[in-house]
C-alpha cells in the first residue's frame, strides 16, 4: 500500500514536462540517487524503495528495476545497487538483490537473476545476464585515473614551478634506482667470484682426498701381503715339525729292532 501511494506522485512527476523532476521525486520518496551527475531514467519503471542509483547512469526506455518480487508463494524484498557510469538497455529487467558496479553495460532485452552480483568494466547481455565482452571505455578511464593518482597530478591548477619540481623529484628517484641497481650488480659479481673460489677449493680438497686414499690403500695392501707371508711361513714350520716327529719315531723303532 505504501509503495502504491508513492508511485502516484512519481507518475505525475514523470509525466511532467521537466525531465529532472522524476529524479527529485525519487529522492523525496526514498530512492537514493547520487547528486552531481547526469542520471537519466528514460521512461523506465523503477521501484520506489530499496533502490540506489549512482552518478551518470542511464536506464533505457521500458527497463524495469525491481526491489520486490512475488514468485509462487514467496515475496522477495532485496536492495538493488547500481553504480556510477552504468548503462541499462531498453526493456531489460533487473531483479531484486542485483548489484551492478561501476562502468557496467547491460544490453537491451537482458535480465538479471535474484541476488546476482556483476563485475565492473564488463558488458553483460542475455537472460540471465552473462559476460559478453570487456567494457574498454570504462577500463581506460579507470586506468588513466590510477596513473594520474600515482603521478600525483590529480590536483587541479598546477603551476609550472610545481610541475618542474615533480619532474625533478622523478628524475632523482630514477637516479637513485640506477645507483641501487649498480650496487646490486657489484654485489652479485662478488658473490659469483666467491662461489668460483669455493668450487676451486672443493676440487683441490677432493684431489687431495683421492691421493690420500690411494696411499692408504697401498699401505694396507703391503700390510696384508706381509701378514699372508707370515701365515704361510708359520704353516710350513708346523709341517716341518710334524715330519721331524715322524722321523724320530721311525728312528726309535729301528733302534729297538
Amino acid at each position: 500500500m505504501r509503495a502504491c501511494i508513492k508511485k502516484f506522485p512519481i507518475w505525475i512527476a514523470r509525466n511532467f514536462y521537466l525531465p529532472w523532476l522524476d529524479i527529485v521525486a525519487f529522492k523525496l520518496f526514498g530512492v537514493r540517487v547520487k547528486s552531481g551527475g547526469n542520471t537519466a531514467l528514460m521512461d523506465a519503471w523503477v521501484d520506489v524503495e530499496f533502490i540506489e542509483i549512482g552518478k551518470n547512469t542511464t536506464i533505457g526506455q521500458g527497463a524495469i528495476i525491481m526491489s520486490t518480487m512475488v514468485t509462487q508463494e514467496f515475496l522477495i524484498i532485496s536492495k538493488v545497487t547500481i553504480g556510477d557510469e552504468v548503462v541499462i538497455g531498453g526493456y531489460s529487467v533487473i531483479s531484486p538483490g542485483t548489484t551492478i558496479p561501476n562502468n557496467v553495460v547491460i544490453g537491451a532485452h537482458s535480465g538479471t537473476t535474484v541476488g546476482q552480483e556483476l563485475e565492473p568494466n564488463w558488458v553483460y547481455w542475455g537472460i540471465p545476464a552473462r559476460k559478453f565482452r570487456k567494457n574498454e571505455y570504462g577500463s581506460q578511464e579507470e586506468s588513466e585515473e590510477e596513473v594520474a593518482r600515482k603521478a600525483g597530478r590529480l590536483k587541479l591548477n598546477l603551476t609550472i614551478d610545481e610541475v618542474e619540481l615533480l619532474e625533478r623529484e622523478e628524475k632523482k628517484k630514477i637516479k637513485k634506482l640506477a645507483r641501487e641497481e649498480k650496487k646490486i650488480q657489484k654485489k652479485v659479481v662478488k658473490v659469483e667470484k666467491k662461489i668460483e673460489k669455493g668450487a676451486l677449493k672443493r676440487i683441490k680438497t677432493e684431489k687431495r682426498l683421492e691421493t690420500l686414499g690411494q696411499k692408504a690403500e697401498e699401505k694396507e695392501g703391503t700390510r696384508i701381503s706381509s701378514r699372508i707371508v707370515s701365515l704361510q711361513m708359520g704353516q710350513t714350520e708346523k709341517k716341518l715339525e710334524k715330519r721331524d716327529k715322524k722321523l724320530e719315531k721311525r728312528e726309535e723303532k729301528l733302534n729297538q729292532i
